[in-house]
């Protein structure tokens, strides 16, 4: 009963989504190894965008599988092979890009040994805060981990 009743929650927040923040495309078929549907996609970005004070900007976030991820990594960064998250800023009410490799985060939660959600929530949160300016360090981990702990728990 209690689980019904936070996913009720959570559907009513979908209408409190800013129709112009959230373009999310799929490239890949592996979503639902992830465990994770449209809508608890959307919830989560919602919560992000909310936390992270951006709902007034625009993300476009494209979930893609190790094929296009290698190609993307090579073309933009000059690196053999694919990577989990790629970044790309925008400017101005365009947040920028953030495309997941849905097959990488789940190898990396199988050799990390954690929850495939939760590494998932993980990399995007260390891919938003890319896009809002933060460069890997003590700031980037602590706020990376506390989104994607809180974040792992709901969803």
């Amino acid at each position: 009963m209690a689980e019904e009743y936070k996913n009720s929650c959570l559907r009513s927040r979908l209408n409190n989504i800013p129709s112009d923040f959230l373009q999310l495309h799929f490239k890949t078929n592996v979503l639902a190894s992830l465990g994770l549907g449209k809508t608890e996609l959307k919830l989560g970005f919602f919560y992000l965008g909310e936390y992270l004070n951006i709902l007034d900007k625009s993300l476009s976030v494209v979930l893609v599988d190790d094929v296009l991820s290698a190609e993307l990594n090579q073309r933009y960064l000059h690196c053999l092979g694919p990577t989990n998250v790629l970044s790309f800023p925008g400017d101005g009410e365009f947040l920028g890009e953030l495309f997941i490799n849905v097959a990488a985060v789940i190898r990396e939660s199988f050799l990390y040994v954690q929850d495939r959600k939760e590494h998932f929530w993980r990399l995007t949160a260390h891919g938003v805060l890319h896009l809002l300016g933060y460069d890997h360090g003590y700031q980037m981990d602590t706020l990376t981990e506390e989104l994607s702990h809180h974040l792992s728990q709901v969803f």
